[in-house]
């Protein structure tokens, strides 16, 4: 399954990745204007005229007004105009790129604030325990930055391995060290949920087909929650996320990884978009 970052409530992975939905909105207008283009009796004057109007208003100086200019072109688009299919068409895409940048402005940063946001902003990832309904059944193996925490909400069946903690540290149900090394490590099918949580170190990254190997051969079910990579740069900032050594991955990066280690993978965003969990199942 395809997926992608900053959905709605239910959406499906990447249904609102706001790059992905621009370059989506754009192709559907330009399929949409060559179509009719393409009509014999399309007004090819008629649209000259009109591209010098929407030229004489395009961004010089202080910017053009979209509202203004669609509706303008709605004016252009009466009944008893011929052009009014092209005026039309031109006015209901100004309308649409005028709400998708305004969307998009909506999300940049506050000016004069391009740090991070303050760090009660960072999203609950524990709260996806209750939507896969992971009980006490069979041994579960938490993998990740503060996956301690996780492992004392699932209960007694739950370890955890923390990769950013002292080398090879024990304390309590949290062990640390890498955990590729633990998974290989494991006999094989131990495990009855293997769940993955946070971001991932670059060189855990360049070795993520041999973590789907071993997950594969160690549990029939894989879990995987995160912060939307878009939300974690706003939440640190651009220059701490360019420097950072751990980030979350990009959902479709689990998707593809999972599913060419043999995972039937599904994978939605949660209510607020912030953060994303992805549900793998093998063969048992």
């Amino acid at each position: 399954m395809s997926a992608s970052e900053a959905a709605g409530p239910q959406d499906p992975v990447g249904a609102g990745r706001p790059s992905a939905d621009l370059d989506e909105l754009i192709g559907d207008i330009r399929r949409e204007a060559a179509r009719r283009r393409a009509a014999p009796d399309f007004p090819l004057d008629d649209e000259a005229r009109l591209s010098s109007v929407m030229d004489g208003e395009g961004p010089v100086g202080q910017g053009a007004d979209l509202a203004a200019l669609a509706a303008a072109l709605r004016q252009m688009s009466g009944p008893a105009d011929p052009s009014g299919r092209v005026a039309g068409l031109a006015a209901a895409a100004v309308a649409a790129v005028a709400a998708r940048l305004s969307h998009l402005e909506q999300r940049r940063p506050i000016a004069g604030r391009p740090g991070p946001a303050p760090a009660g902003d960072l999203p609950d990832l524990t709260g996806w325990l209750d939507e896969w309904g992971i009980g006490s059944r069979g041994r579960v193996l938490i993998a990740g930055e503060g996956a301690g925490a996780w492992a004392d909400r699932v209960g007694d069946a739950a370890y955890a391995i923390d990769p950013t903690g002292e080398q090879y540290a024990d304390a309590g149900v949290t062990r640390t060290g890498p955990v590729l090394e633990h998974l290989r490590s494991v006999a094989d099918r131990a495990l009855s949920f293997v769940i993955l949580v946070g971001g991932l170190a670059e060189a855990d990254v360049q070795h993520l087909d041999r973590w789907a190997t071993e997950l594969a051969r160690t549990t029939a079910a894989v879990r995987v929650a995160a912060e939307a990579p878009w939300a974690w740069r706003r939440r640190i900032g651009e220059v701490a996320a360019d420097r950072a050594a751990r980030r979350p991955l990009h959902p479709d990066t689990w998707l593809e990884t999972l599913a060419r280690a043999g995972f039937s993978v599904t994978g939605r965003y949660g209510a607020d978009g912030r953060h994303y969990g992805v549900e793998a199942d093998g063969r048992s």
